[in-house]
């Protein structure tokens, strides 16, 4: 599994217009589903954008993502009591953990994190 570096890229695949628009990601990019406190991200650094938009596949096999949010494992940390794990499953897998459990909170958290977040569109 290995330590991350505070400058490792995580990437987030986006599949739908409520977790991005024009220019920007939303807030829903980065919100736990209900059914746990993790958000899914792979670990993409040194990748091309080819291998990087080939990884998706083991993100989600029946969608391909319109977009993605890329986010350096150092601006994550830095958000109190955030954590990314590197869990290799599948390869390059990683979850952010840590978010509050209030509802309120979790939400802020979330702007935060699409608010420092690079979008980079599919094309």
């Amino acid at each position: 599994m290995g330590d991350l570096n505070p400058s490792d890229r995580t990437t987030r695949y986006l599949y739908g217009r409520s977790q991005f628009t024009a220019g920007r990601v939303k807030y829903d990019a980065f919100r736990p589903p209900r059914d746990t406190d993790e958000v899914s991200v792979f670990i993409t650094t040194g990748f091309n954008e080819a291998k990087i938009w080939g990884i998706s596949d083991s993100a989600r096999t029946d969608k391909t993502p319109k977009a993605r949010a890329d986010l350096p494992v150092g601006v994550i940390e830095s958000l109190k009591g955030l954590k990314v794990f590197k869990d290799d499953k599948p390869e390059h897998h990683a979850n952010i953990r840590g978010f509050p459990t209030d509802n309120a909170m979790q939400k802020l958290v979330a702007k935060d994190l699409a608010n420092k977040a690079t979008l980079v569109i599919n094309k």
